[in-house]
């Protein structure tokens, strides 16, 4: 609870001041109106708020610990449309909608910004003090609405935007999930039997004294060399992912990495697809809400998820800005595919730009899901081969070798 020092006045005109508690500005201010006083001035006390701010900050960091999913956002996202649709004023559906959130981190986001809004700031402003929750494309999209006066507008496109983003997140995961739990199964069988089952056989064959066949003792050399350089295996692996997470963190080492990705056989063209089917809807959905074709361009390339084609974009920027148009700015060096920027060229030729890149981002999402579904079912029976083979291989070099000295025993 914080102290707060105001100045009302009743309804007969007498002067009021005094200190309050509340949680926030907002609740002082709706405590003394309930009261039926008239908020005169208002402020937090400086000997309470100095003590808070540390206790305030420690909030933050732990609650920070918690992350914003998609899904959490395109529900706050709906809301607020629909409490907004029902004549509800800003500050009132903020607070209906963080009273009933669940995420305490995000909870505690709406109330700052509820608490900035009544301190005269404006929505954008706002929500431009927490980036780490709110992207630029939000922020754009809400700065847009507030000038324009479309916010109900703005947070449908944004709300249908996120949930097809989170649809066509669940079936990819659902699509992908079978074949990365039998491939997880495998690996984790081969190493118990490379770790624990082959050194036991091992062991057990040299007390027989028995001559191996080769298969055999080409299994177990290897074997060995991998058990003896595991440790030196294990910091390599590990070096290797911290080094290129570490070299990822720098623009230079984001864009050659980003830059690999688009030229990896089969999985770079996905890749490229995927990012260009974001940007299309992202683009799309600026242009709905209002937002100019220059800033539209820059935030729907920042979040394409690729430094390449987002260099590629800022250029087509650059060449907008020198009065080209759309479609041949995009498609001046040959980078973007040619049908994306004929459909563009003709969308912004008849005016219906935001229709037309709709359609290609559909397009691309639809191949996209496509090829992965193809992928998959390539996978598992080459996946069933390839392990297949390998425990194939395992079993011989443990089998033979018993049956020959079964039959010696015999004999």
């Amino acid at each position: 609870m914080s102290k707060y020092i105001y100045s009302c006045k009743d309804r007969e005109g007498k002067v009021i001041n005094d200190l309050l508690e509340a949680k926030s500005r907002y609740e002082a201010i709706a405590a003394l109106q309930e009261k039926e006083l008239t908020v005169v001035s208002i402020s937090q006390d400086k000997n309470t708020s100095r003590t808070e701010a540390g206790s305030i900050e420690k909030k933050k960091r732990i609650l920070s610990q918690h992350r914003i999913r998609l899904t959490e956002f395109s529900i706050f996202c709906r809301q607020l449309s629909v409490c907004i649709a029902s004549g509800i004023n800003l500050l009132e559906a903020l607070n209906v909608i963080a009273e009933d959130m669940d995420n305490p981190y995000f909870k505690s986001i709406i109330f700052e910004v509820i608490s900035d809004i009544n301190n005269g700031m404006s929505f954008t402003d706002s929500l431009a003090k927490h980036k780490g929750a709110f992207n630029p494309l939000f922020i754009a999209l809400i700065k847009s609405a507030e000038e324009s006066g479309s916010m109900r507008t703005v947070l449908e496109y944004l709300a249908a935007y996120i949930e097809k983003a989170v649809r066509l997140q669940r079936k990819v995961r659902s699509i992908t999930s079978y074949p990365a739990f039998i491939g997880l199964f495998f690996i984790i069988m081969i190493f118990v039997v490379t770790i624990f089952i082959l050194p036991r056989f091992e062991k057990l064959f040299s007390g027989f004294g028995a001559q191996l066949p080769q298969l055999t003792q080409v299994i177990f050399r290897i074997n060995s060399l991998f058990i003896r350089n595991l440790p030196v295996l294990a910091v390599i692996l590990t070096g290797g992912i911290f080094g290129i997470m570490f070299y990822n963190r720098y623009p230079s080492g984001r864009y050659k990495i980003d830059g690999i990705k688009l030229r990896i056989p089969a999985i770079g063209p996905l890749i490229k697809k995927t990012s260009l089917a974001r940007f299309c809807r992202i683009f799309a959905l600026m242009i709905r809400g209002g937002v100019p074709i220059v800033g539209a361009l820059a935030t729907a390339s920042e979040v394409c998820n690729n430094k390449v084609l987002e260099k590629y974009l800022d250029y087509a920027k650059q060449q907008i800005v020198n009065g080209s148009d759309i479609a041949s700015s995009i498609g001046k060096d040959g980078h973007f595919p040619k049908l994306m920027v004929r459909m563009i060229g003709i969308g912004e030729s008849s005016g219906r730009l935001h229709l037309m890149l709709d359609n290609v981002s559909e397009m691309y999402e639809d191949e996209v899901e496509g090829s992965i579904m193809v992928m998959t079912s390539l996978f598992e029976p080459v996946m069933i081969i390839v392990f297949g083979g390998i425990v194939l291989v395992l079993l011989l070099a443990i089998y033979v070798p018993v049956f020959k000295i079964a039959m010696s025993m015999r004999a």
